[in-house]
């Protein structure tokens, strides 16, 4: 009866442990599975051109393309940051970016963008791109 009573308890146990790290790491994983607005917060450094039916961001070692979107004082502060740089017409700037990102799929002009990505907060505008963001 004691092997029993031990084997029970082992078993238990065991099951107890493998079931605290699914929940774990079903939660760790979950962040960057499970896209949404409200719980892919991130900061992203990247380039931004900004320009007629342009509203683009390209996070610093990726492919993708974003659609910026926001709200009236977030952009405020970008086209801010915008104007002290050179050239007119399209303007291009290294950024930094606190904000949210839709899942993949079609966004903006003619659903030209990977993704949708909500501007919360502009860190810094420069004209200066480090060699490291391709």
């Amino acid at each position: 009866m004691k092997m029993t009573y031990l084997f029970c308890t082992i078993r238990f146990s065991t099951i107890a442990t493998m079931l605290a790290f699914v929940v774990v790491s079903s939660n760790s994983i979950g962040c960057y599975t499970r896209i949404t607005h409200d719980k892919n917060w991130g900061t992203y450094d990247g380039i931004f051109v900004s320009g007629f039916e342009i509203s683009s961001f390209k996070p610093c070692g990726s492919k993708e393309n974003w659609w910026v979107t926001g709200n009236d004082e977030v952009f405020n502060k970008l086209f801010k940051g915008l104007e002290n740089l050179r050239g007119q017409g399209y303007r291009q700037a290294y950024v930094r970016f606190r904000g949210n990102v839709s899942e993949k799929g079609m966004y903006g002009h003619l659903n030209g963008y990977d993704r949708e990505f909500t501007l919360r907060d502009v860190v810094f505008v420069r004209n200066e791109k480090p060699d490291e963001c391709k």
